[in-house]
């Protein structure tokens, strides 16, 4: 007798299987993820989208545009409205393997960091620390 241990795959574990396609996804959860660590940072910095505008120099209908989620935002334009809100932008790295994460500001390797969920991104719990 023979067990059948065929697990069920979704749609989008098969699509992480094709280069191109896992590329394309990867692609997609970062403008994703920058959008919403957006829309997180100014839901806790109390401001209103005019004072945002002001602060960061652009017109209201723009930021309505940024904080919901529109296109795909230039690392500049994400790190001029965290800035306009109090917030530094961090970048970091995982390794999807072994969970390794290396930071853009330090010269290290931390596997420590405390991490919080992101849409479908483990980001550094660092990321949302005010400046």
């Amino acid at each position: 007798m023979t067990e059948k241990t065929d697990k069920v795959r979704s749609m989008t574990d098969e699509a992480e299987d094709d280069p191109t396609t896992s590329l394309d996804m990867a692609a997609a959860r970062g403008i994703v993820d920058g959008s919403a660590l957006l829309a997180r940072v100014f839901r806790a910095s109390g401001l209103t989208q005019r004072q945002l505008a002001a602060q960061a120099g652009v017109s209201e209908g723009r930021v309505s545009q940024v904080l919901g989620g529109e296109e795909n935002l230039r690392l500049s334009t994400v790190s001029r409205y965290l800035h306009a809100m109090g917030y530094r932008l961090n970048l970091s790295a995982t390794n999807m393997a072994d969970g390794t994460t290396i930071f853009a500001r330090n010269k290290g390797i931390d596997r420590s960091v405390p991490t919080v969920r992101l849409s479908s991104s483990v980001v550094p719990e660092a990321q949302l620390v005010g400046v």
